[in-house]
């Protein structure tokens, strides 16, 4: 890896630190000279992943929203291509989910609250005919004024765009939809399932198939497997919310993720 720390890129962005790799990009933390504002710039790692990266900035660009991470700008620096990112100062979900394995009612609020959010900023991206695909703790954000941010829409899907198909498999193995990993069309149904996963994470701070040895074998107990819900103390409205979403017959899953949102405000209400 090249040491870009200090740079400035294109005359605006000045490198500050390397943040992390990611499955196609390099990700730095920067400055923005002009507006004097943080940002974030990703740059491509492999040529051969370029559509997905302008996909991606396409789908954000189209979105535009509170709801999602921004994206400011899609560049080329010496022959690399990077996109710039709104910088958010919040932690991702799987850290809160680490830092949050104990629940008090106040913590069990505070959970069902940013399943709402998540809904909420879901609902937008699918009314604007995306779907995500690669939903997960990771690539959610959660902000210090309790909103949350979507991010990552690498593998996303714009069902507008005729020249894209939502056949190939993708996403994460834990919370990949049953019939994602069968090659059927995928659907939004596909994202209401892994945020059925994501909400029982949230609640019992591990993955439904904890303990299974590799990718493989994960994918085909989403399949198979009917992931055991019978033995909680959760309240059975937060049960029956988890069972519907991870539903593996998508006729039988919710349709609409404002559904998830209605029911749980609803159970909610009468606590």
């Amino acid at each position: 890896m090249i040491n870009k720390i200090n740079k400035v890129i294109n005359g605006r962005y000045r490198i500050i630190n390397f943040i992390t790799h990611g499955s196609m990009t390099s990700i730095y933390d920067a400055l923005d000279i002009i507006f004097k504002r943080r940002v974030v710039i990703k740059f491509l790692d492999d040529e051969k992943n370029l559509d997905y990266i302008v996909s991606s900035a396409k789908i954000a660009f189209k979105l535009n929203s509170d709801f999602v991470i921004k994206i400011y700008e899609l560049g080329i620096y010496e022959n690399t291509f990077y996109i710039v990112l709104e910088y958010i100062n919040g932690i991702t979900l799987r850290q809160f989910i680490e830092n949050n394995q104990k629940d008090d009612k106040k913590k069990f609020l505070e959970k069902c609250n940013i399943i709402i959010k998540i809904c909420e900023s879901l609902n937008f991206i699918h009314k604007n005919s995306i779907i995500h695909r690669d939903l997960k703790p990771d690539n959610i954000y959660y902000l210090p004024d309790k909103t949350i941010k979507i991010n990552d829409f690498d593998m996303s899907i714009d069902i507008v765009d005729k020249n894209k198909t939502a056949l190939k498999l993708s996403g994460s193995a834990y919370y990949v939809a049953p019939e994602s990993v069968r090659f059927e069309m995928v659907s939004f149904s596909s994202d209401i399932y892994a945020l059925g996963m994501i909400i029982y994470e949230l609640f019992f701070s591990i993955f439904p198939f904890f303990g299974k040895k590799n990718i493989a074998e994960v994918t085909i107990e989403q399949i198979n497997k009917e992931i055991e819900l019978n033995n909680s103390l959760l309240p059975t409205e937060i049960i029956n919310i988890m069972r519907k979403a991870m539903n593996k017959n998508y006729f039988e899953r919710y349709k609409k993720v404002e559904d998830i949102k209605k029911d749980l405000e609803e159970y909610l209400s009468q606590c």
